[in-house]
């Protein structure tokens, strides 16, 4: 992605180590920090989820920057269900692991179209 004049942060968080609702809420606060924009919601999230606690996660994110920001993204699976996906960050790495991007493009998206 080349948008010099935009800002995107990535954040990531196990869901092992946390409650799923105190994951997400970690996961979006460090891609906020790593988007340089710690205290301004983003423009859109973009999230990779570990099933079975998707919507407590999606509370967290809510918790840290309101329901008004849209969220694309989704679940992750395999063919099965069992378990056998991996999600990879520069922080993390598990079947656990929450992925989440924030972004901040230059110009409103919608008007790329």
């Amino acid at each position: 992605m080349f948008d010099d004049a935009g800002a995107y942060g990535v954040g990531s968080a196990n869901i092992d180590e946390n409650s799923a609702f105190k994951a997400g809420a970690n996961a979006l606060q460090q891609a906020l920090v790593n988007a340089g924009r710690p205290y301004e919601s983003p423009a859109l999230i973009w999230c990779a989820l570990p099933p079975g606690n998707e919507e407590r996660i999606l509370e967290g994110f809510a918790s840290v920057v309101g329901d008004q920001v849209p969220i694309f993204g989704g679940s992750m699976a395999d063919n099965t269900v069992e378990g056998n996906w991996t999600t990879l960050t520069r922080e993390a790495l598990g079947a656990q692991t929450i992925a989440v991007v924030v972004m901040y493009p230059a110009s409103p998206p919608w008007l790329e179209l």
